[in-house]
């Protein structure tokens, strides 16, 4: 079993300029809690763009692929856990570590993270029981920023992203509660490289995945008050943007048909309504048009405890589906929740839960910035 965070969208996961604290009444006020552009070597416009080699997905895959995808929700309930093991425990000790790395910045009306992690030693031998496992390489990259009109985030400054995620309610969405506009933006790169002997023969991946939660020119994404008393407001053109890219996929040094293909992902918001307060499975209202390698539709929501319909087309044919209902009792329900995915005996399987885990805690830091 390897532990995660579910949340929204959020979210996905983050190399910015410091922030300190600014005089007040100086122009510097001002520039200290402004958004800064996102640094070019971390993700650009070219790497997010949809690629000519997407992988396959039958209708079932994608349908079950949209019903899964965490930006689809307002908040999820939480998956009940399993006792861990002395191993298990061990790896998330070590996990934890590397994330308590991550301090925020602030100054009164912007905070921000940056991430920079080799997340490398987390799944050495000592961490693991499957000996096939020969080499793993895990390093991401990412930007978190968010900025408050009005707001005082001073008190968050120094904190670190484990402190956030064990306070609840989220304390960006406590502390921006009051301000009339939220802007926030958010982007991750994450690269992972694994060996792997099967039947004495080496199975080599690597893949590069570079996430953004902006608008699609990334730039940051502002959400405003409700003309209605506790509720939210996304402004037109946020959106999700990931992109997984797998560089190698080789048997024995042979090719197989996943090398050179793409995972793409675009999710579009529009006039998305959210509550401010409380805890519901879906959106109040708006809807999110979407493409997931080349399967196309949109997500219509029509209430925070109903299950909203969504379409999908491809090559002409369109079907309606809906997500599937969630209980009634929303005791299971976080702003920031922890799950877990389980671990495989197979080690092919358990990289991929290890790159599940990772950017659904990376999904969660950004949800938690985007006050999602």
């Amino acid at each position: 079993m390897i532990k995660r965070f579910d949340l929204f969208p959020v979210a996905a996961l983050v190399a910015i300029v410091a922030v300190g604290t600014a005089c007040s009444n100086d122009e510097s006020d001002d520039k200290a809690d402004e958004i800064d552009p996102i640094p070019t070597d971390l993700v650009t416009l070219a790497d997010l763009a949809q690629g000519t080699a997407p992988k396959e997905l039958t209708r079932g895959e994608a349908v079950e692929q949209i019903k899964d995808q965490e930006e689809f929700f307002d908040q999820r309930p939480e998956e009940e856990e399993e006792e861990e093991s002395e191993l298990e425990k061990r790896q998330q000790a070590c996990f934890d570590e590397v994330y308590s790395t991550a301090k925020v910045k602030s100054a009164k009306e912007r905070a921000s993270i940056t991430v920079d992690w080799d997340l490398s030693k987390c799944w050495g031998q000592e961490y693991v029981t499957d000996a096939n496992l020969k080499a793993v390489s895990l390093v991401l990259k990412g930007s978190f920023q968010v900025s408050c009109k009005g707001a005082d985030l001073l008190a968050l400054n120094g904190k670190s992203f484990l402190e956030l995620a064990a306070t609840n309610p989220n304390p960006f969405a406590a502390a921006c509660r009051t301000a009339d506009t939220w802007d926030s933006i958010s982007v991750t790169r994450l690269q992972s490289s694994s060996t792997i002997t099967s039947e004495g023969q080496d199975i080599e991946r690597e893949s590069l995945t570079v996430d953004a939660n902006a608008t699609a020119d990334l730039k940051p994404c502002t959400r405003k008050k409700s003309a209605t008393d506790g509720q939210w407001q996304l402004d037109a053109g946020c959106a999700y943007i990931s992109k997984q890219r797998t560089i190698k996929s080789r048997t024995a040094g042979t090719a197989d048909e996943n090398e050179g293909k793409e995972d793409w992902t675009k999710i579009e918001f529009n006039n998305l309504v959210g509550k401010t307060t409380g805890a519901s499975p879906w959106f109040e209202s708006g809807s999110a048009s979407f493409n997931i390698n080349g399967w196309t539709g949109a997500v219509t929501y029509a209430g925070a405890t109903t299950p909203p319909a969504f379409t999908l087309e491809k090559d002409g044919q369109k079907t309606d589906h809906t997500f599937d209902p969630i209980a009634s009792s929303l005791a299971g329900f976080a702003n920031l929740s922890r799950g877990q995915d389980d671990k495989s005996a197979d080690a092919t399987r358990e990289m991929a839960a290890l790159h599940r885990q990772i950017m659904s805690r990376l999904r969660a830091m950004t949800r938690m910035f985007n006050g999602l």
